[in-house]
């Protein structure tokens, strides 16, 4: 009997994927396989691999389970490939932080400890200042902007300013969600002193 190594077996699996890849991303069952693929197979070996699904990082991003694969896709790629599903995610916010499973992976790419937080962090608050007066009104994009803000300072002055100078926000402060981010928590910024 011959023996086969640990890359052939690999190599093998994963000629046996090409073509399916999207389907198995976003399956039950063929998650579990894709991920286990993506953590524990050699780097070399799942770059095509990668690159295929970051190509559909939105797709992915909408899916129950198509989230789960983008999610360890980005915590196993190299950081080109992360730069790539950054850029997709951040051209498309509106549409992904209005989606329940859009919404989740931006939460985890805000995470400490994640590669490149700080700077997804910085473009998300700069997102949602840029339209305000749409997103204030949005659960998900203040859920995760709060996130954001919790976690730095020089962000949550810059939403302080974005939320006081829209004179759109200022006026309708009575809307919940406007609320919930000019309201004072612990010794953040007091909203008297932005009026």
């Amino acid at each position: 009997m011959q023996h086969v190594s640990c890359a052939d077996t690999q190599k093998s699996i994963l000629s046996a994927m090409k073509g399916h890849e999207m389907k198995l991303a976003v399956d039950q069952l063929g998650v579990y396989v894709l991920n286990r693929c993506l953590d524990h197979f050699a780097p070399d070996l799942t770059i095509e691999l990668k690159k295929t699904l970051a190509a559909q990082s939105i797709t992915l991003s909408r899916n129950r389970y198509g989230v789960i694969s983008l999610r360890t896709l980005y915590n196993t790629a190299p950081e080109s490939i992360q730069a790539m599903i950054r850029k997709s995610v951040f051209d498309h916010f509106p549409s992904v932080v209005y989606d329940q499973y859009g919404f989740y992976f931006l939460q985890h790419l805000v995470e400490p400890r994640v590669a490149e937080c700080e700077a997804s962090r910085r473009t998300i608050v700069e997102l949602f200042c840029a339209d305000i007066a749409t997103f204030v009104r949005q659960k998900n994009a203040i859920t995760i902007v709060e996130k954001c803000i919790d976690l730095c300072e020089s962000d949550r002055m810059k939403l302080a300013r974005a939320l006081f100078s829209n004179s759109e926000v200022y006026h309708n402060m009575h809307d919940a969600e406007a609320f919930r981010l000019a309201v004072p928590r612990g010794n953040q910024f007091p909203s008297s002193r932005f009026a």
